[in-house]
């Protein structure tokens, strides 16, 4: 196993939890891995903390960028990225120490799978296992279907998603910036039809879920992104007829 692995964070006001999110990075039993963070328009000690985490380490780069959303600044990085696989790592969001070595593990030996997560933790804003939460999983040799029509337990959280660099340049995907919380279920939408993911056994994700999140209120916000998301699927011909 010896792919680089390119993870990047989107940050925006993280000062409260990026320390954590970098400190179980950096415990990584897999250790061939760069580190881009993109600061997309921080005011708050985020810049402060990232650059005390990231000196001394060549192989981790601090981008500043003006504020437009989480989707512009993972597009920012995976255009910095070298990685044969990369992770986009939410800035609240840990990481178990065998997260990076099981995928890599998977994928290199699994050629016709270009993504692969395992089962998923929520913690609360304390770091905490919520033990009362649905189960949460990496989509399963159905993404398409499975994020299409919101199937338990899968989820598309790209935190938890290890996902072969080549495939994204090959096809040109990327992050649509004009979606917000529905950006996450576009991007694996677009990705599955091209390749598959699998929900393996290894390092889980630790998923930080906190009050007032936008996907935990409806609002008209919330709604009009629902409707570009449904928009874009049809005119790019994305849902099978089947299922339309």
């Amino acid at each position: 196993m010896e792919g680089l692995v390119s993870v990047i964070i989107p940050c925006y006001n993280g000062e409260k939890f990026i320390s954590e999110t970098l400190s179980s990075v950096f415990q990584q039993t897999y250790s061939h891995y760069e580190v881009i963070l993109v600061d997309d328009g921080s005011t708050d000690n985020s810049a402060t903390i990232v650059k005390k985490w990231f000196f001394g380490k060549p192989f981790c780069k601090y981008i500043y960028k003006n504020n437009k959303g989480v989707s512009s600044a993972r597009n920012k990085g995976l255009h910095e990225a070298k990685g044969e696989y990369i992770l986009f790592l939410d800035a609240d969001d840990i990481l178990e120490a065998t997260f990076l070595s099981s995928r890599v593990e998977f994928l290199s030996s699994n050629p016709a799978y270009g993504i692969c997560g395992t089962d998923i933790l929520t913690i609360d804003y304390k770091s905490l296992i919520m033990t009362a939460t649905k189960r949460m999983q990496a989509p399963d040799d159905n993404m398409l279907n499975q994020t299409l029509l919101y199937q338990q337990p899968y989820e598309s959280v790209p935190s938890n998603l290890l996902i072969r660099r080549q495939i994204l340049i090959d096809h040109s995907i990327f992050f649509e910036e004009r979606l917000s919380s529905t950006a996450d279920k576009y991007f694996l939408c677009c990705l599955a039809k091209f390749t598959e993911c699998k929900n393996i056994k290894g390092g889980r994700l630790l998923y930080r879920i906190l009050e007032g999140s936008m996907s935990h209120s409806i609002t008209s916000k919330l709604l009009s992104d629902n409707i570009k998301y449904f928009s874009l699927l049809k005119k790019n011909n994305i849902i099978p007829g089947k299922i339309y």
